[in-house]
């Protein structure tokens, strides 16, 4: 697949585990298997009912830029998908590493070194979050609350002044 022209993405990972948990994992079989807990990261076209890309790993933002950056390689060059996902704050940064545009700040003052470059979104870049009340681990059964950021906010990235 590819030169895809898709309006809206949704990223998510799902836990699972092969043969056994990590937790019951002896130190030979952590060491020398591919036992225990895994990661399925997904992008998902709602619209087409379409997998978009997968990536099986462990829990951390490098999956997560891994699946941005299969998404990313799917995409047509001008396509800037909606991108949801829940509050995992791995998916803000990889969304500006993957789909970012880096840019120098300005110094302030003429003395010391320059800021190092940063990731910015660039204009038509749209992330939101849904947040899922919960109760002793399970799903309250009260309506999902969505919150439209962009990615720099969710990283922390803008002044909200």
């Amino acid at each position: 697949m590819q030169e895809l022209e898709l309006s809206q993405v949704q990223l998510d990972e799902l836990w699972t585990f092969v043969r056994k948990k990590e937790r019951t994992l002896s130190k030979w079989e952590k060491e020398h298997t591919e036992y225990g807990d895994n990661w399925v990261w997904i992008a998902f076209d709602a619209v087409h009912k379409l997998v978009v890309a997968v990536v099986v790993g462990e829990h951390t933002e490098e999956e997560a830029i891994g699946l941005l950056t299969r998404l990313r390689a799917r995409l047509a060059d001008a396509c800037l998908p909606l991108l949801t996902s829940d509050t995992l704050p791995h998916y803000a940064g990889a969304i500006l590493r993957v789909l970012g545009v880096w840019v120098q700040p300005q110094r302030n003052g003429d003395r010391g070194r320059l800021p190092k470059p940063r990731p910015v979104p660039p204009e038509g870049l749209y992330y939101a979050t849904v947040h899922e009340e919960r109760k002793k681990g399970r799903g309250s059964g009260s309506p999902k609350k969505w919150e439209q950021r962009t990615p720099a906010m969710a990283a922390g990235l803008t002044d909200h002044g």
